[in-house]
């Protein structure tokens, strides 16, 4: 029994390392598998944040820790990037404001729900595997505050391949603890009600087939090959001076300096002179490895990357950044890449860059980084 329950500990805690990441304005935009796919928590509106969470919640998982600890040590992490407490956010596609409060109760919401979700996704597929426990059985909690729909399908069971578990494999909604069992047909007989296709239980937000595996695999990466796009240089940008290239830089994303850009996870991006600028020396950088003659390609790698990646920066400058790597790779007699790389550490953007790579050592470097929280 011991080896089973260790099982589903590490299904589980497998299902939440190989999440995404989808920062969210409303826990609505997050479309029912999306949630399957990546960990989100309403109106987190900074991916950096949102690895905060995610990777405290791994951690609990890992280490057995219990809701007060997570709490304890999450609260010092977001008070030290000010998104403990109430904070005003910016829909980015809208402009609609709103208030949050990301206080105990929150961080209890997240913390339970995560959990329960992890451990339903690794408990499905451990029942999938009984052949001839044929009726899953629903076993609500039975607590002061369940819910009506769920104490009314206590000790109800229903056919494994039913409809109804598609969408009310449980949770079925916030701090959900219901759970599911396994029985032979002459014990669901025997012992309890059985149903066919009863209406479904969950919330809105939850109705969706927990039992399937839509996620990011743990390691992945594109196909370099020659079926890759191919992207020539623009050769006439090659006698314009740097305030020209610049021009063109806002033109392709036909936007202002300034102007916000929103990326494939809904991270918002200012676009700005600062990606081709180098602090160091106090000059630009728009013609440093021939990276201009791409610059009518550059949108792509926020509307239509390969592949986002995630880690923590060891550059000692930006010591407690996350640093957020966009990918879009392309055929250029041989595989080429555009990079976008922002460090990032609440609302801080410290360093923040475009380039053109043809270097596979720093392919090979960037890719054993961090995590793979999208790819196309």
């Amino acid at each position: 029994m011991s080896d089973i329950f260790n099982k589903s500990v590490d299904e589980a805690y497998a299902y939440l390392e190989n999440k995404g990441l989808k920062t969210s304005f409303k826990y609505h935009e997050i479309k029912k598998q999306a949630h399957d796919r990546a960990f989100s928590a309403a109106g987190i509106m900074k991916t950096d944040i949102l690895n905060d969470l995610h990777e405290e919640i791994k951690k609990a998982m890992k280490e057995g820790t219990n809701f007060n600890e997570f709490k304890n040590n999450l609260k010092d992490i977001l008070i030290q990037k000010g998104w403990y407490g109430k904070k005003e956010i910016i829909n980015p596609k809208t402009g609609e404001k709103r208030t949050i409060n990301i206080n105990a109760n929150r961080l209890k919401t997240i913390y339970h729900t995560n959990m329960q979700s992890a451990y339903a996704k690794a408990r499905a597929k451990q029942l999938s595997t009984f052949i001839y426990k044929t009726y899953w059985v629903y076993k609500c909690a039975l607590l002061e505050d369940s819910r009506s729909e769920h104490k009314k399908m206590h000790n109800i069971a229903i056919h494994k391949d039913d409809p109804f578990w598609r969408t009310s494999f449980p949770p079925n909604d916030y701090n959900c603890k219901c759970k599911v069992i396994a029985v032979s047909e002459k014990e669901a007989r025997a012992k309890y009600k059985i149903l066919k296709n009863p209406k479904s239980i969950a919330s809105k937000n939850f109705s969706y087939d927990k039992r399937e595996n839509t996620q990011i695999p743990k390691e992945t990466r594109i196909s370099l090959d020659e079926s890759l796009e191919n992207l020539p240089k623009t050769k006439s940008y090659e006698n314009l001076s740097d305030k020209e290239l610049m021009a063109k830089v806002y033109e392709a994303f036909n936007i202002k300096k300034g102007d916000l850009l929103v990326d494939k996870i809904g991270d918002v991006i200012s676009l700005d002179d600062d990606f081709f600028y180098d602090k160091k020396k106090q000059t630009t950088k728009i013609k440093k490895n021939n990276r201009h003659f791409y610059i009518d390609y550059l949108p792509k790698l926020v509307s239509d990357p390969d592949e986002i990646r995630l880690s923590m920066d060891n550059d000692p400058l930006y010591k407690g950044f996350t640093k957020k790597t966009y990918i879009k790779y392309f055929y250029d007699n041989g595989v080429k890449a555009l990079v976008m790389v922002l460090n990032q550490k609440g609302n801080q953007i410290n360093n923040k860059t475009m380039f053109l790579s043809e270097d596979s050592a720093y392919f090979k470097n960037v890719l054993s980084q961090g995590k793979l929280i999208y790819k196309k």
